[in-house]
């Protein structure tokens, strides 16, 4: 399994006609097929943009969004979701622990997600 990249895709615009080549290539690198009906699609590009916003949520990994970075509206891209890896808790866990399938390894600083056979998913390393 090759491990998923985090980081942004698009930054420092929230113009249809700059995003929806960007979003509509990250589909493409990630499910060629999804990317193949999603283009022949006839709705508006504010539409369209959304939709291929849409699949780029559903392609992402345990633990991880797509969308605008907290506290950049106009940075997008794939991102950790905190909120999923310390549900309910006011301070992060440390350490390695199990939960929803996936190993969690946290620092202070870093996390990794491996799926159970101890593969990478995805990491801030």
């Amino acid at each position: 399994m090759a491990q998923f990249q985090l980081g942004s895709i698009s930054t420092g615009t929230l113009r249809t006609e700059d995003l929806l080549p960007v979003f509509a290539a990250a589909v493409l690198r990630l499910q060629p097929e999804t990317f193949l009906q999603a283009a022949q699609s006839p709705y508006p590009d504010d539409e369209q943009l959304a939709y291929f916003e849409h699949i780029l949520e559903d392609l992402c990994p345990p633990f991880a969004y797509f969308g605008a970075l907290e506290g950049d509206g106009a940075d997008f891209g794939f991102w950790p979701d905190w909120d999923a890896l310390d549900p309910g808790l006011d301070t992060p866990v440390i350490g390695e622990y199990i939960i929803e399938e996936c190993i969690i390894q946290r620092t202070s600083d870093d996390v990794t997600v491996l799926d159970l056979e101890r593969n990478v998913i995805w990491s801030t390393v």
